[in-house]
This record gives C-alpha cells, sequence and structure tokens, in this order.
C-alpha cells in the first residue's frame, strides 16, 4: 500500500511541476508560439492528465477494490434482503422442470392440488402461476384461484395437505413429505405447512397459499 501511494504522490507533484514549467514558458514566448508548439503542449497536457487519471485508479483499486471480509458479509445480506423482499418472486423454467421431473417420476402419488394467491397481489398471482404450471406439468389434478375476500392468508407460501374422513395414508413418504420434499428439491422456500381431516373433500387435497412476499 505504502510503495503505491509514495508512487502515486511522486507523480503528481512531477506532472505538477511539468505544468508549471509548459505555463510559465507559453507565458515567455507567447509572440513567437507556432502551431507545433500548440500541437506539442496539447499531447503533453494529455499525457499528464492519463497518467494522473491512472495513478488514481491504481490507488483507489488497492485501497477499496478487494472489501474486507466484514463488507463483504454486509454486502451478501444486503443483497440477499433485496432478493426476498424486494424482488419479485418467480418459478424458474429450471426449478419447474425439477419438480415436473419428481412427481412424474412418483405417479402413483399424485394428488389434487388447489393453488390460492392472495386477491389483488399481481407479484402473488404470478408466483402462483409457476407453482399450479410445475404440478400441473407433473401430472397433478391441479387448478389455480384467488382466494375469497374475507379469508386470511399468511405472507410467504404454505401449504395444507386435507385427507376426507377414514383416510388412512398408506404411503411412503406422506404426501406431506412428499411436498416439502419437491419444494427443497427445487429450492423454492416455504415458511410453514400443515395437515388435518376434512369432510368437504373425497380424495386427498393439496392446498398451496401464496400470500404477500415476506416482510421480515
Amino acid at each position: 500500500m505504502l510503495p503505491t501511494i509514495l508512487a502515486v504522490g511522486c507523480y503528481v507533484v512531477a506532472a505538477s511541476i511539468i505544468v508549471w514549467h509548459i505555463g510559465h514558458w507559453i507565458y515567455k514566448n507567447r509572440e513567437r508560439m507556432e502551431p507545433h508548439h500548440l500541437i506539442i503542449i496539447g499531447l503533453a497536457g494529455v499525457f499528464v492528465f492519463v497518467g494522473i487519471a491512472l495513478a488514481g485508479a491504481i490507488w483507489q483499486a488497492k485501497t477499496v477494490g478487494v472489501p474486507s471480509p466484514d463488507l463483504q458479509t454486509k454486502i451478501n445480506e444486503l443483497q440477499a434482503a433485496y432478493e426476498k423482499y424486494v424482488t419479485p418472486r418467480q418459478v424458474s423454467e429450471d426449478q419447474i422442470k425439477i419438480i415436473e421431473k419428481f412427481l412424474l417420476e412418483r405417479a402413483a402419488q399424485k394428488r389434487r392440488v388447489v393453488v390460492y394467491y392472495a386477491p389483488s397481489n399481481q407479484e402473488a398471482s404470478e408466483y402462483a402461476s409457476g407453482i399450479y404450471k410445475a404440478f400441473r406439468l407433473g401430472g397433478w389434478d391441479a387448478s389455480i384461484r384467488a382466494l375469497e375476500h374475507g379469508k386470511t392468508i399468511n405472507d410467504g407460501l404454505t401449504f395444507n395437505v386435507s385427507v376426507p374422513p377414514d383416510h388412512k395414508e398408506s404411503t411412503h413418504p406422506t404426501t406431506r413429505e412428499l411436498i416439502g420434499r419437491v419444494l427443497k428439491e427445487a429450492g423454492i422456500p416455504y415458511n410453514g405447512s400443515g395437515g388435518g381431516m376434512s369432510k368437504d373433500i373425497n380424495e386427498v387435497t393439496v392446498s398451496f397459499y401464496i400470500g404477500h412476499r415476506p416482510r421480515r
């Protein structure tokens, strides 16, 4: 670091002396100036300017070009927070393919899926569309709809597995475990899951709930 600072300082001092001498010479010989003198002076000025700029760039690269470990950690935290709380959520084509392949390989365990999203929330709607598309391509009986107004929905992505009365899960992994596994495989985070019996259905049903983007 010190040699770089000394080199930059020496160059700036030398450049200042050269500029002073050029200015002094121009003043003394202003009446005998020829066109080629102006060209030489102009090139000299450009050389001095470029040199100072280059020296400054080198100094900056040496001093701040490589962030400290603590600074890099803060940068990574800010970037992660930006992606989590600001960047719109989306299910990528690669994630859709992972879910599709995972489910098709386990066709015997396919279920009915309903993807609900927060009403009047375009970001949640588009994210829900990605989940719906992935499960539909995986061969599951999937549908998508906005949650009825007046009903609450948690932030983030949650899912619930409902079973009809007297139903006994005979497959392994269970449907709830299967959903958790496929989401993890695709790198899609979820904020919770649940399960229970419902008298209103006659088959195992997986309900996804896509709420607002997580706020904390």
